[in-house]
């Protein structure tokens, strides 16, 4: 009976010992639980400097001054020998319409105004003496005034015959050759400016005060994406007074103080605009806020805490914040779970 009792007492203190165990081992993992707990966060301070806010979009060089030079008469194209590329001067002859049958229309032209001349001073010496009658005057000289006219109009069109540079440019592209039998309204000749390059741009009707507002004084920045180590300056030459309903934005030409020598019509930009810019300033990244509220770690407890941000300018990567709030570090990523004064894990300090 002894023995059955002492074995009782055993298997008791053996479940206690157990017991106590397991408790220990329990409250052992619920602090390996609470310190595993933590959220993972990534924190930084606040940025110092000045801040834009940007407008970017694509386009095409063209030339300001490109003209497409056509015949005013028919005929063959006796000489063309100018080439893409040459430059020409304002009234330079570029092409030359062979002029026989023109010579031969101006000789009738003028033999037939000469007759009609001595015809009508003839007549009109008659009339002043009276000695021919008020209709046969004007009929001399309605007929002189009709052959005059012709004549003039023969010399006129034989002048054409040498086709002439409009504007001083080079020659972007050449349409015909010698011998091809050319009329009005068939071009020969692109002539353009490479010293005036514009670039036409359609901008959101959203940015007109930007525009309206800086006009001139805008800085403006032309990249070519095929050599992205060049970058030039440009300046707004004019924007419309008005807004299109259709596609509702308006249309802005950009120019160069000075056009830079590699520069060609046709060539493809990417264009930055510089809407507005605040200097001197604090700032976060824009994925630090939300709903006007941020997130920072007291570094003594490591306990996050949330703060209300009075926003300020702000750009599509960074935000404005106030300069009293400067010294504090932000949560960047992690925030999104935390709860007021919970003990947070800092991973990094981000500058």
């Amino acid at each position: 009976m002894k023995k059955f009792f002492d074995f009782r007492v055993f298997a008791l203190l053996l479940l206690v010992s157990l017991a106590i165990l397991v408790v220990i081992q329990s409250k052992n993992r619920t602090e390996e639980e609470k310190t595993e707990i933590l959220l993972p966060v990534t924190t930084m301070k606040p940025a110092f400097g000045d801040l834009k806010k940007f407008y970017t979009l694509n386009g095409y060089l063209e030339s300001n001054d490109v003209v497409t030079v056509l015949p005013k008469v028919s005929g063959n194209l006796k000489e063309l020998k100018l080439q893409v590329g040459d430059y020409v001067k304002k009234d330079q002859i570029i092409g030359v319409v062979d002029s026989e049958q023109l010579l031969l229309s101006t000789s009738q032209a003028e033999t037939a105004y000469l007759n009609s001349k001595d015809t009508y001073e003839r007549q009109a010496l008659l009339y002043e003496s009276k000695a021919t009658s008020k209709q046969n005057y004007e009929q001399a000289k309605t007929i002189y005034e009709a052959n005059k006219a012709q004549y003039e109009l023969a010399n006129l069109q034989l002048g054409y015959s040498k086709i002439k540079a409009p504007i001083t440019g080079t020659i972007l592209q050449v349409h015909s050759t010698e011998g091809a039998l050319v009329s009005p309204g068939v071009p020969i000749i692109t002539i353009g400016t490479l010293d005036d390059l514009i670039m036409k741009v359609n901008i959101p009707e959203k940015y007109y005060e930007y525009f309206y507002i800086q006009d001139n004084n805008m800085k403006i920045e032309l990249l070519r994406p095929d050599y992205p180590y060049k970058t030039y300056n440009a300046k707004i030459r004019y924007i419309s007074p008005v807004i299109n309903p259709r596609t509702m934005s308006f249309e802005a030409v950009c120019d160069f103080s000075e056009t830079p020598e590699m520069l060609r019509p046709g060539m493809f930009m990417k264009a930055t605009f510089v809407l507005d810019e605040k200097k001197d300033i604090y700032f976060l990244p824009v994925e630090c806020v939300n709903d006007n509220k941020a997130w920072y770690v007291d570094l003594e407890t490591n306990r996050a805490h949330k703060i209300d941000i009075t926003q300020g300018f702000v750009n599509d990567d960074f935000i404005q914040i106030q300069e009293d709030l400067k010294d504090l570090t932000f949560i960047k990523e992690g925030f999104y779970f935390l709860s007021e004064n919970q003990e947070v894990n800092i991973l990094e300090v981000q500058k």
